[in-house]
């Protein structure tokens, strides 16, 4: 298990047993993931859904096939005013404006690859980020309609 943005923190039988656990009692598994390795590591132990993610076109396959959901938080890359107002370290925003073209340009190939999308915000108050989310999914690609089913 890993500490790099790129690596898995959890082992594959980790997240299978943990996911295995869930499931009997009819609960679904959510990851938070950045890195494709950790990405397709979840996708591999059975999880239903994939939180940020910087998707390359292996984990975009996988998740097709599997059925898994992703819910790119795109404020949390794309949003200026929730880098830059936020309150985040420097070291934070480093990382993040490192990561907004290719997490957008993963987005956008999984919408075009038909990955089910759904929206979601980590910050509060959910409400605001939600709203700032929908308009990034539209910018981003999703029709209107699509941006408020996600």
């Amino acid at each position: 298990a890993g500490e790099g943005m790129q690596e898995s923190q959890f082992l594959l039988d980790e997240i299978q047993a943990a996911t295995e656990v869930a499931h009997q009692k009819g609960k679904r598994v959510c990851v938070h993931a950045w890195g494709a390795a950790g990405i397709k590591t979840a996708i591999r132990g059975g999880v239903d859904s994939i939180e940020h993610g910087l998707l390359d076109d292996e984990a975009i396959e996988m998740m097709v096939e599997n059925g898994v959901f992703y819910v790119p938080t795109l404020n949390v890359t794309q949003g200026e005013k929730q880098i830059f107002e936020g309150g985040m370290p420097d070291f934070m925003v480093e990382k993040i404006l490192g990561s907004a073209k290719a997490h957008l340009e993963g987005f956008q190939k999984a919408l075009k690859a038909g990955v089910k999308i759904a929206c979601g915000a980590d910050p509060s108050p959910v409400a605001d980020f939600t709203l700032s989310e929908i308009e990034h999914l539209v910018k981003a690609g999703m029709t209107e309609m699509e941006a408020l089913i996600a």
